[in-house]
């Protein structure tokens, strides 16, 4: 398996922290598009790849207590540093097309599956899980919120045959310390 330059750079965040931000907000910088964009949408769109690496250098330093609330709060971090992203990607879609308020309805579908997600983690009853179950739920809802971002992008510019979709996937991907 290949580590890219950003799961290097997380992964010696505890050591060498200094080095590792620096090395991380290089690996951020340099999730570019392939070639300069002119459509407003393209260009927002490109700049969420490194939107999402930067919401998780930002929480790397929280990650290293690795204390179940630390990886907690290190996961909540990134999820409410993309999730306005959904909102902004909410802008280009036409009016009224998310309800009078789609800040609302994206909220709402987020609460909807994190309720769902947090049952599901939870099989030998809620609250009786134990710790783990909060990362696990934690994850799940950042996950999701990821996934939104992935749909919304892929509604707005997927069938577009002049954008890089393929490219952008790999970014979006990688943005995360992915391979």
């Amino acid at each position: 398996m290949r580590l890219s330059l950003l799961a290097l750079a997380l992964a010696c965040a505890v050591t060498e922290p200094a080095r590792a931000q620096a090395a991380t907000s290089s690996a951020c910088n340099a999730l570019a598009a392939p070639a300069p964009q002119t459509d407003s949408i393209a260009r927002f769109i490109w700049s969420l790849p490194r939107a999402r690496c930067l919401a998780y250098l930002h929480a790397a330093p929280r990650d290293t207590e690795r204390t179940t609330q630390g990886m907690v709060e290190a996961i909540d971090q990134v999820t409410n540093e993309i999730r306005p992203l959904l909102d902004s990607l909410a802008r280009f879609y036409p009016a009224g097309q998310f309800g009078a308020n789609a800040h609302v309805f994206i909220d709402s579908v987020i609460r909807f599956d994190g309720r769902w997600l947090d049952l599901v983690n939870q099989p030998g009853g809620v609250g009786l899980s134990g710790t783990m179950s909060r990362i696990a739920l934690a994850l799940a809802v950042r996950e999701r919120v990821e996934g939104l971002i992935e749909e919304m992008v892929a509604g707005l510019e997927g069938s577009d045959g002049d954008f890089a979709w393929d490219a952008w996937r790999r970014a979006w991907h990688r943005s995360w310390g992915g391979t």
